[in-house]
């Protein structure tokens, strides 16, 4: 349970994955009042984001969370791999206006290299490849109207056959992270992974980091997207498109990572 002035937040994590409730705790009688309560991560279960950790002692006074990242068939398989899963990335939590807020620690930046690519407001054309990385960091700011949309698509082949695409999409109402193309190997789990939206005009905030098996998505500070991936191909291709709307993409830079 994390203190944040008078405002206490559950994090648990149940079998359909990670969530939270943020509210206050009565300690004469330890009885915890529920205001408001949300999801912590939205990937697909014990599939993905799970089992948080939080390191209490941050010198910065900070909240950092760790969970795990596991593999597609984490709960069926049969053999011996060898390892378990990953390390997802240390994310910070906070509260604004009562709202939980989660964001990868600004240490993060200090595996940036080099920058790849990057855009002002502009136009991009729709599948231009702008970056070829597997170990990536994607920082958007889009703003779109009612009915418009925004993709991007990573660890994409040279064909365009393989990838893996987060969608912003008004008309639909939903984020999507879509695995379907994600790789061609047919034993592993290409689930989408959707988050409900209003639709209204809204203007994002998305990063992306990418580290060749795995995508850990932040928008806004508000919505966390977790997912393992798989791609066979070698290229990673990287390429941004938006619907022919009154949307406009204000900022586009890659950076390459790295240690």
């Amino acid at each position: 349970m994390l203190k944040f002035g008078e405002k206490y937040v559950l994090l648990y994590a149940p079998l359909e994955g990670t969530r939270y409730c943020i509210g206050e705790l009565n300690k004469d009688t330890w009885e915890f009042t529920v205001r408001s309560e949300g999801i912590f991560d939205y990937s697909i279960g014990k599939k993905g984001f799970y089992a948080p950790n939080t390191y209490l002692t941050d010198p910065k006074g900070r909240y950092v969370i760790i969970g795990c990242l596991f593999e597609w068939d984490r709960m069926a398989c049969t053999y011996h791999r060898g390892w378990a899963g990953m390390q997802s990335l240390p994310r910070e939590v906070f509260l604004k206006k009562e709202e939980l807020c989660i964001r990868p620690v600004e240490e993060c930046e200090d595996l940036r290299k080099k920058v790849l690519y990057s855009l002002g407001s502009a136009c991009v054309k729709r599948g231009e490849v702008v970056a070829s990385c597997r170990q990536a960091e994607i920082c958007c700011r889009v703003k779109l109207p009612e009915n418009d949309c925004f993709a991007v698509r990573i660890f994409a082949s040279r064909d365009g056959t393989e990838y893996t695409e987060l969608r912003i999409d008004h008309t639909s109402r939903r984020i999507c992270l879509d695995r379907s193309e994600s790789t061609k190997d047919i034993h592993v789990g290409t689930e989408q992974i959707e988050i409900p939206i209003g639709g209204e005009s809204c203007e994002y905030r998305i990063n992306m980091i990418l580290d060749h098996s795995s995508v850990e998505v932040f928008i806004n500070e508000r919505y966390t997207i977790s997912a393992r991936v798989f791609p066979e191909n070698e290229f990673g291709g990287i390429m941004i498109s938006k619907c022919p709307g009154q949307g406009t993409i204000e900022e586009i830079v890659i950076y390459e990572l790295g240690l």
